[in-house]
């Protein structure tokens, strides 16, 4: 997806920042908790695709500590490059044209996202393969939650039926967020 196909790269500046303001508002609590309960924690490498306005890059950046370290994507970094924060970094880049590091991450994390890519699925999978996994063989996994698990966990090879998702932890009524995180990762305890 070209920057100019995003329908809000366009948009002045106050505008944008109200809209993105207000999706904050709306979903960084829901966001904060899930986090929580996945157990982000110092150390931790986070990679968020598509953060706005990086309210929760920020938050990931205090929970993550000076031994972390976040990466906050998307193609419109007006936004972002006002951060400051020594374990945070910016980048540009098109989760539909570019690949991440691959299983450089404990955690990534897209919201309201997947609704502007034109092939959700590519980006999904390029995200997926980002996170890491823990352990090896068959106790290796990775937890995928969120509205669209039931996408995602097919492009993983596994089965996307409820009782999967909830023998993983998995709500299949979540909504809102995207995330992939490595679990059973020993710096959560």
């Amino acid at each position: 997806m070209q920057e100019e196909q995003y329908i809000w790269a366009q948009s002045p500046e106050e505008i944008e920042e109200q809209r993105l303001g207000i999706l904050e508002s709306i979903r960084d609590s829901g966001t904060i908790r899930r986090m929580k309960e996945l157990g982000v924690c110092p150390g931790w490498r986070c990679l968020e695709v598509g953060a706005g306005r990086g309210s929760i890059a920020r938050w990931l950046a205090e929970q993550v500590g000076s031994t972390g370290h976040v990466v906050a994507t998307d193609i419109d970094l007006r936004f972002l490059e006002r951060i400051r924060a020594s374990n945070l970094e910016v980048r540009l880049h098109n989760v539909c044209e570019e690949d991440f590091e691959r299983s450089a991450y404990d955690l990534v994390h897209c919201r309201a996202l997947l609704i502007h890519v034109p092939r959700p699925e590519e980006a999904l999978a390029r995200m997926a393969k980002a996170v890491r996994s823990v352990g090896g063989g068959s106790s290796s996994r990775r937890v995928i939650t969120g509205a669209l698990a039931r996408l995602i966990l097919p492009i993983l090879g596994l089965r996307s039926s409820t009782a999967q998702l909830a023998s993983s932890g998995i709500s299949h009524k979540q909504r809102g967020s995207c995330d992939l995180t490595s679990a059973g990762d020993s710096r959560a305890s």
